[in-house]
């Protein structure tokens, strides 16, 4: 190769590593990077009951930026706007669902991509919170702590994007800090594959199973040390849904433990007798 040649080739690389030192790849984390200093709408539900629990809670425990109340046509008029994000209730189909059987807090930024629907807005979080139809009410004992702990979720979010791009997941790797600590679950929380010997065994280890109702109680007076469990699925779960299983601290509001997965052929749904076997092995440690 002669010297021009060589000069016009090494010419050519500098210009690509030029263009690619200017190439600048916008991460998730710095997408939701202004959401402290940018105003959260929180869409009210329509549903009285609903509406008024989540005014409280938002009025009560919001606290990682302001917020403003609005309406389903509020958020109609503002979502192509950026300086926005948004709070509401969603509910989501999956692939073989026939109908929607989960609704999720979701919070999403405003911008041009809401032309398109939810779908193209950029998306913070989705947490589940209740089966889309037939919700029994569960859900608001545990609103103080779900709320408090999708904040804690977005901060994290904003400092590292591996909890961005994370999710809730995550927390399933918090299970080790359950060591020391009473765990309360639910009946109505349990698989069926769950035998009456394995929640003897849970028993002695330190597990207490109370009906969903007295669970609930124990997430509203907030006893310290103590861990409740939550489970989400639908109503008429089956084949193509999932179920979500989350451990909530009733004192901290941290989530210890969260894990989606798929409903069985026969609808059974809840913790399996793995997940009791492992929680029994990190409070017996």
């Amino acid at each position: 190769m002669n010297l021009k040649k060589l000069f016009l080739c090494l010419l050519c690389v500098g210009m690509v590593f030029s263009a690619a030192a200017q190439v600048q790849i916008t991460t998730r984390k710095a997408k939701i990077g202004d959401f402290t200093q940018k105003i959260l709408k929180v869409v009210l539900p329509g549903q009285p009951l609903d509406k008024a629990a989540f005014e409280q809670e938002i009025s009560s425990g919001w606290r990682i930026s302001p917020y403003e109340f609005c309406t389903a046509e509020d958020f109609e008029s503002f979502k192509e706007n950026p300086d926005f994000y948004f709070m509401m209730l969603t509910k989501n189909q999956y692939k073989k669902e026939s109908n929607p059987g989960i609704e999720f807090i979701t919070i999403v930024k405003g911008g041009e991509g809401a032309k398109e629907g939810l779908g193209g807005m950029l998306e913070v979080c989705a947490f589940p919170l209740r089966a889309a139809e037939g919700a029994e009410g569960r859900e608001f004992d545990y609103l103080p702590a779900i709320m408090d702990m999708i904040q804690d979720y977005i901060e994290d979010s904003m400092a590292r994007d591996a909890d961005a791009y994370a999710g809730f997941v995550k927390y399933a790797s918090e299970i080790n800090n359950m060591r020391g600590k009473k765990l309360i679950i639910a009946n109505e929380d349990m698989s069926r594959d769950v035998n009456e010997q394995l929640k003897t065994q849970a028993v002695q280890a330190g597990v207490e199973f109370l009906d969903a109702d007295d669970a609930a109680d124990v997430m509203g007076k907030a006893p310290k040390d103590q861990l409740v469990s939550y489970s989400v699925y639908p109503k008429d779960a089956g084949r193509g849904s999932y179920c979500f299983k989350m451990v909530f601290g009733a004192d901290d509001h941290r989530l210890y433990y969260f894990r989606k997965q798929a409903v069985t052929s026969d609808g059974d749904h809840g913790f399996t007798s793995l997940e009791i076997k492992k929680f029994i092995s990190i409070l017996t440690k």
